[in-house]
Order: structure tokens, then C-alpha cells, then sequence
């Protein structure tokens, strides 16, 4: 339930909220990060850079693309 008072001209309010902590959200949380920081110890440091620059590589090719699809649009439809 909230507290509704006056507090130099303002009003304020204030709720109080229990949270419930069980086991299982726990359990979950240990879980998933076990299993992530597992993972991610047995990846190979190569493999992260060849991620970044393969990661790189694609943007840059997308955006080249792009510009020269919406160029050659401009350039189609200019001539009608």
C-alpha cells in the first residue's frame, strides 16, 4: 500500500514493493550463466576477431550497396 504526504509544498507518495525471491529465479540465473561463460571460454580468440571483421566487412559491404542500388534508382527513374 502507498503513504500520500505533504513535504515542503510537494506531495508525495510513496509505495513499498516486496519482491519475492524463490529458488528457481536463482537456479535460472545461475543456470544461463554458467552456460554463457562456459561458452564464451571455450571460443577461441581468433574466432572473436574473425567475428569483429567479418562483422565489419558485411556493414561495409551493405552500405556500399546501398548507396550504389539507391544511385542507380535516382539514375532510372530520372530518365522517364
Amino acid at each position: 500500500m502507498g503513504v500520500l504526504w505533504r513535504s515542503r509544498g510537494f506531495l508525495i507518495f510513496k509505495t513499498s514493493i516486496m519482491t519475492e525471491h524463490t529458488g528457481d529465479n536463482i537456479t535460472i540465473i545461475g543456470t544461463i550463466s554458467g552456460t554463457l561463460l562456459s561458452v564464451a571460454v571455450t571460443i577461441d580468440h581468433q574466432d572473436y576477431l574473425k567475428t569483429i571483421v567479418l562483422a565489419a566487412v558485411g556493414a561495409a559491404v551493405s552500405f556500399i550497396v546501398t548507396v550504389f542500388l539507391r544511385w542507380v534508382w535516382r539514375k532510372v527513374f530520372k530518365q522517364r
